[in-house]
């Protein structure tokens, strides 16, 4: 018998099952220490403090644009993980294909790909997450993909392949890169009194919202109340909502699930089930690109089992779950819509 740990995140008991010591404290960074503000993350700050330093002079002082002859499209966040750039990325890459003449690349890290330090096209036949990373066989779905730790070769490369537009898949505070548009992707909790917006390690931030914000052409959000037009930071700039379009409600409606996430923010996943009407037996909660493995499969898919049920995940961690596995599980299958896509588009073309 498997032994299980318990880690409880804000009353709530979240498995983790035989993780090495990384990615508990993964875990415990993700889903405990940086979803609120305590006593820790003040005594965090100064590291904050030194991590946004270097991190400045990095971007402001030893990195020089380049730029290319393709036009490169920056969708980005503030924010380590969460924030739904990969679902904007595969709207954005299905609205330019609408125009059969645009040849069209996404440029992505690959990250947690053991083959990203070098320039890979992404072959959906040939290659796995952990070699390419699950983001990029999300995306290779719909477009042509590269992935390399370094952005600027993975680019020449797509040019070299005769991409003319380039959508950079994050990339926001990466200063060695020219970008044509930038499109910054965020989420309206945090501008909840109650979120952390402490720079990394204190809490989540990459850089300042308002940094960010400063950088973008574009702001997307899933704000649905439309009431972040308003906002100090954003009235200036030009903003687009999104919204979740569930397709296979019929499939998670009413009905009973283990839930299984390995991604940054698993309470939104949870919140959507519940939103369905659907009931989570138990959870299990992973660290971001999690790689599960055959031991903690088997132990999660027997809990289902035992409550005659299925488990329920994402998109992206389904193409991190065993194939032995796959008939048990349903997937959220869900896409995006943006408001006056015809403008976003026309903009991104001028």
């Amino acid at each position: 018998m498997m032994v299980i740990e318990c880690l409880v995140v804000d009353g709530l008991l979240e498995k983790i099952i035989n993780m090495n010591f990384i990615d508990k404290i993964a875990c415990y960074i993700q889903h405990s220490l940086w979803s609120k503000v305590t006593l820790i993350n003040y005594l965090l700050l100064p590291l904050s403090a030194i991590y946004s330093l270097f991190r400045n002079l990095r971007y402001y002082f030893f990195q020089t644009p380049i730029k290319f002859k393709s036009k490169i499209v920056c969708v980005g966040n503030s924010i380590s993980g969460g924030a739904g750039k990969t679902p904007v990325v595969i709207r954005l890459v299905e609205l330019l294909s609408q125009d059969n003449k645009l040849d069209i690349a996404v440029v992505t890290r690959g990250y947690k790909g053991n083959l990203s330090k070098k320039v890979v096209k992404v072959n959906l036949k040939k290659h796995s997450y952990k070699e390419v990373g699950d983001e990029a066989l999300l995306i290779a779905e719909y477009t042509t993909v590269f992935i390399s730790k370094n952005r600027k070769l993975a680019i020449r490369m797509a040019e070299k392949n005769g991409a003319k537009i380039i959508i950079l898949d994050d990339g926001f505070q990466d200063n060695s890169i020219h970008k044509d548009f930038s499109i910054l992707v965020i989420s309206t909790n945090i501008f909840k009194p109650q979120t952390n917006t402490f720079l990394i390690p204190a809490g989540p931030m990459r850089e300042s919202l308002k940094t960010s914000i400063g950088k973008a052409d574009i702001i997307i959000t899933s704000d649905e109340n439309h009431k972040l037009a308003k906002h100090k930071l954003i009235i200036s700039k030009e903003l687009f909502h999104q919204q979740q379009v569930i397709k296979n409600q019929e499939e998670i409606q009413n009905k009973e699930f283990v839930l299984l996430c390995g991604i940054a923010q698993p309470e939104r996943v949870e919140k959507t089930a519940k939103n369905l009407n659907a009931k989570i037996i138990k959870k299990y909660f992973f660290p971001d690109h999690y790689n599960f493995s055959l031991n903690e499969l088997e132990e999660i898919y027997d809990e289902a089992k035992k409550f005659n049920c299925k488990v329920l995940t994402t998109k992206k961690d389904f193409v991190r779950i065993n194939s032995k596995f796959h008939c048990n599980t349903v997937v959220i299958d869900y896409s995006i819509e943006i408001n006056d896509e015809d403008r976003l588009i026309k903009k991104l073309l001028t």
